[in-house]
């Protein structure tokens, strides 16, 4: 089996970044809407002053940072002034190694008592939550960042209602009006950025229903968003439309995550193609469908269980991206998840779970140089 290879441009190289969620640094909240079995977190919340350092040394130039709505806001309106100061030491750590921060609003958790009042399925209670939340966060922490990615992966955020059709749409429509007051309150600051989960969309088998499911979810990952912020229209799956003022054009950055969708099997030539293609056709589909906006991978997850497999799949994604680049794709910045390796998990990070430089970092490097062009 051959090494993929590198694809030489004389594009821009998007800057290397690193994600620190908030499951893989502090584990969930315990005031959180968490209810699967606990996350220890990697101990960033004792050391994060060396993890900066060694993300720093390592050629990071940019993290995405998750601030825990849960932990900073535990009850309504009132904030925690130990997690405030703990998130104020942390930024202001990264602005001294040299690293941008860009902070996330809400991730995969919620505050219990937002998800108890109905979440983002309640307009109401969501129309006068997120909203100070985001006032909140700007005021505590917007004179310090870099970036906000203020929502990560929409859809995903609203699929905890996809057993129930109505609440479901009803839970779109909302998340929508909230992505809007977001831009509302961040714009004119710090770059506002969405986080669109998206990947390639196939049906499962050759059956009609796995057609039809294949086509419901691709119009939830691509169509509904990419139109809602082109046009500020918000289609929904039964086809009904919904007009959000100042919707469309709402974002600075066109973001979007993604991750590794090969099955776990033996890996060879071919399945490294598949990858590259799937890779480039997600970058280059947000282009093409998205808003005309610079485009940042604000997750790019590479989860595989041979370290040395997994090694190659860095590269053809690596080279992918850099293809992408070449061809005129607008790509700023790549965030890797994790920055930091946790416990449990085969994905690619940039510092282990030891904090020292992982197996992939220089691959992750020599094709995806931080902004200052030089590794510290």
């Amino acid at each position: 089996m051959s090494d993929a290879p590198v694809a030489a441009s004389a594009a821009p190289v998007p800057a290397l970044g690193g994600v620190l969620s908030v499951l893989d640094t502090l584990g969930p909240a315990p005031r959180s809407n968490w209810t699967r079995a606990p996350l220890p977190g990697n101990d960033f919340a004792e050391r994060f002053v060396e993890d900066l350092e060694v993300l720093a040394q390592s050629g990071v130039r940019a993290v995405r940072l998750g601030i825990d709505w849960s932990r900073v806001q535990g009850s309504p309106g009132r904030v925690d002034d130990d997690w405030r100061e703990w998130y104020l030491d942390v930024i202001t750590a990264a602005r001294r190694s040299g690293i941008a921060v860009w902070a996330s609003l809400v991730e995969s958790t919620v505050p219990a008592w937002f998800d108890d009042e109905g979440s983002f399925a309640d307009g109401r209670n969501a129309g006068l939550a997120w909203p100070r939340w985001v006032e909140m966060a700007a005021e505590l922490f917007g004179d310090l960042v870099d970036g906000w990615f203020p929502m990560i992966d929409p859809v995903g955020i609203a699929s905890q209602w996809a057993h129930d059709s109505r609440k479901h749409e009803t839970a779109l429509l909302n998340i929508a009006v909230a992505w809007r007051d977001s831009w509302r309150i961040l714009r004119g600051g710090p770059p506002v950025a969405t986080a669109l989960g998206v990947h390639m969309i196939r049906p499962a088998d050759q059956s009609v229903p796995a057609a039809q499911r294949a086509r419901f979810e691709d119009h939830l990952r691509w169509r509904l968003w990419t139109r809602a912020l082109r046009d500020g229209v918000v289609r929904l799956p039964n086809g009904n439309e919904r007009i959000i003022a100042d919707l469309g054009g709402s974002l600075d950055r066109l973001g979007v995550t993604t991750t590794l969708d090969l099955p776990e099997q033996t890996l060879d030539d071919e399945a490294l193609r598949r990858w590259s293609e799937r890779l480039g056709t997600v970058i280059r589909r947000t282009a093409e469908e998205g808003p005309d906006r610079p485009i940042d991978l604000a997750s790019l997850t590479i989860a595989w269980p041979n370290t040395s497999e997994r090694h190659l799949i860095v590269e053809t994604t690596v080279a992918a991206v850099r293809a992408a680049s070449g061809d005129g794709v607008p790509v700023q910045q790549v965030f890797v998840e994790p920055a930091i390796g946790a416990r449990s998990t085969h994905a690619s990070s940039l510092v282990d779970r030891d904090r020292q430089p992982s197996g992939d970092l220089d691959t992750w490097w020599h094709v995806l140089p931080g902004t200052s062009g030089q590794r510290a």
